[in-house]
């Protein structure tokens, strides 16, 4: 039977539930994690059982402050991306890469988030991130922009086992409860298939008999008492699904010139072989190959609304998504288990912190229960008892006991539970040692105050037990820096591209001396620099054919970030700059030859005063040295 777009939809639909049964042990625990990170501690019916005996209960939360912490340490050692050339033929090829990866950054504010996507990760094991390009306003070159994507809206192949996707057969982001317009500032030309859809929402459950798992906007119960805030306008549940499709790749070897072409149809590369081995060489032939391209099917209530190439195929080879994980393991488990693979600083921690407000909790009702612990006295003692009763606790009052009768005692309040404040105390180490956090990592230090190189070196120590998030976190970082590099085609034109670079950048890289014709030796013209009769010094122009073919390899060569520069980070921060400075004073002071115009460059003053400088240096530079006089002698005057 042939497949219809009803029958493919089914496919993904079912691919999607595989992926969903195998998420879901984990989903209900990241859930969990989110909920006890930002405050929810204790169970409903505990709490309800402490309510009915007076008793509050605490919730001391030891883990937001670890979580707080780290994302602080990102923030501040946030890196810029560079571009790093692979060879000295490169150098300019990865500055201009480096300037535009830069402009994206800054236009797009990526780096808020990736802290976002970082924390979430922190929390829950995994956060994602999803770069697309934005064309409201510019329909030839749009803004590059960045997307958070929750926790419950990816769904990879449950397979998958490298950490960039890469060996992934298929990806699902779902998007839930879309309205009719939302969906259409998508996907305009699905308005035909969803109208008059009555239901658009993914309704299963891991044994697939029909009923909603995911309780979220839209869905409407009155039982419940959830308000979707549409007043009963209809709502999807968007499907888009990623996947490779083999597609053939006609190669086509030259050995006369030593390359390999791409052609797109096998006719154009047998009428080329077929042309250069007219001679009966050989030496041209073509070969055919089996590669993946990156598609999407996009499904609203089982039906298919779109498909077609993912938008950054074929520039990116891979998917348009970037996890940021936090401790990840992709080791074979049953689906019970898959919830251990992934996890967050919150799941190792929620056990102990649960226990800490419990002993802090047992501790408060002990001492409440324990403080007015009442008066010993023989019967009839007092002159007033209701006043004993009602104020005996309360400070700096007055009671009195009748002549004749032995004078009351207080009894002595139990004291508290050694037991109870030994298991708090151990609970308080406990979690510092599962959050990973110890005095390095806070960069505390006794004796003073240290400085910016010594706290940097105090928490590079301290990273130790914590290195493997951060280490996610760079892999998540150079996989979004080589997504941007492949895209920069469709962010900038050649215009735009040399506005980023700045007049100044262009002059000083695509500079050429201004040629003339002159009269030669000989008599006959030859082409001279021409010499600016003011100041004496050659005339310059932009060589507009190089900067042409420089910004057009940086935005169209695909094979730029494998061939000829490599995507890496650059450090921004002020304290790490601070300390690479300090550290070429150190090696200036010790003799080694490092140029003023670095030492400048690497410093923390302002542009402005770094170019004076940079000026400064240089006129020095063309001053002549003053002649030095004879040494005395006997022939001097």
């Amino acid at each position: 039977m042939k497949d219809t777009q009803e029958s493919d939809a089914a496919k993904i639909l079912k691919d999607f539930q595989w992926s969903y049964d195998y998420r879901k042990a984990w989903l209900e625990a990241a859930k969990e994690d989110f909920e006890f990170t930002l405050g929810k501690q204790w169970k409903d019916e505990d709490v309800s059982e402490l309510n009915s005996k007076g008793v509050k209960a605490l919730t001391i939360n030891k883990i937001r402050p670890a979580i707080w912490l780290l994302t602080g340490l990102e923030s501040q050692n946030r890196t810029d991306w560079a571009a790093f050339p692979e060879g000295a033929e490169d150098t300019i090829d990865s500055e201009i890469s480096t300037r535009l990866l830069k402009n994206v950054a800054k236009n797009s504010g990526v780096n808020y988030k990736i802290s976002q996507s970082f924390e979430e990760a922190l929390t829950c094991g995994e956060g994602w991130l999803e770069p697309y390009i934005d064309y409201t306003y510019d329909l030839l070159n749009g803004d590059m922009k960045f997307k958070k994507l929750d926790y419950n809206q990816v769904f990879p192949d449950p397979c998958f086992k490298e950490y960039d996707l890469s060996d992934a057969k298929f990806v699902n982001k779902v998007s839930w409860s879309l309205t009719k317009d939302e969906i259409l500032g998508l996907y305009p030309e699905a308005e035909k298939v969803i109208e008059g859809m009555a239901d658009g929402r993914i309704r299963f459950d891991s044994n697939g008999d029909g009923d909603a798992h995911v309780q979220h906007r839209g869905y409407n119960d009155a039982k419940s008492g959830f308000d979707d805030g549409y007043d009963g306008e209809p709502v999807y549940d968007l499907l888009e699904h990623y996947y490779k499709k083999m597609a053939p790749v006609f190669h086509v070897l030259d050995k006369k010139l030593g390359k390999v072409f791409v052609t797109p149809s096998k006719d154009e590369a047998d009428k080329y072989m077929n042309g250069a081995n007219a001679d009966g060489s050989g030496d041209v032939r073509v070969v055919k190959r089996m590669v993946p391209e990156i598609w999407v099917c996009a499904v609203v209530g089982g039906k298919e609304i779109h498909r077609g190439k993912s938008w950054s195929y074929p520039n990116w080879k891979g998917y348009p998504f970037v996890p940021v994980m936090c401790y990840w393991m992709q080791v074979p488990l049953d689906k019970g288990d898959r919830a251990l693979a992934v996890q967050g600083v919150t799941r190792g921690m929620k056990d102990v912190n649960s226990q800490y407000n419990k002993r802090k909790t047992q501790e408060l009702r002990h001492l409440n229960q324990s403080a007015n612990s009442g008066w010993l006295s023989t019967e009839a003692a007092w002159v007033n008892e209701d006043e004993v009763r009602n104020f005996g606790a309360s400070p700096g009052v007055l009671l009195k006991y009748k002549e004749g009768h032995e004078k009351p005692e207080r009894i002595t309040p139990t004291p508290l539970s050694q037991g109870h404040a030994q298991l708090a105390a151990e609970n308080t180490q406990d979690l510092k040692e599962l959050s990973g956090i110890n005095a390095d990592l806070l960069a505390m230090q006794e004796g003073g105050q240290a400085s910016g190189r010594a706290i940097s070196l105090r928490q590079r120590q301290g990273l130790v037990m914590v290195q493997k998030i951060f280490d996610n976190l760079s892999q998540s970082k150079w996989i979004l820096g080589k997504f941007i590099l492949s895209q920069l085609s469709q962010v900038f034109d050649l215009e735009s591209a040399a506005r980023v670079l700045g007049e100044a950048f262009i002059t000083e890289n695509f500079s050429r001396p201004v040629m003339a014709p002159m009269p030669g030796p000989d008599g006959r013209p030859m082409m001279a620099p021409q010499v600016d009769p003011m100041t004496g010094q050659p005339q310059m122009e932009i060589d507009q054919e190089r900067l042409v073919k420089t910004l057009t390899k940086v935005l169209e060569d695909t094979g730029l970030g494998k061939y000829d520069i490599a995507v890496g980070e650059s450090a921004t921060n002020e304290t790490v700059k601070y300390a690479n400075y300090t550290t070429l004073l150190d090696m200036a002071s010790k003799g080694v030859p490092i140029p003023p115009d670095v030492l400048v460059e690497e410093s923390q003053i302002s542009n402005a005063s770094k170019q004076k400088i940079r000026m400064a240096i240089e006129q020095q530079s063309l001053i002549p040295a003053k002649p030095t006089k004879p040494s005395g002698g006997a022939n001097e005057a």
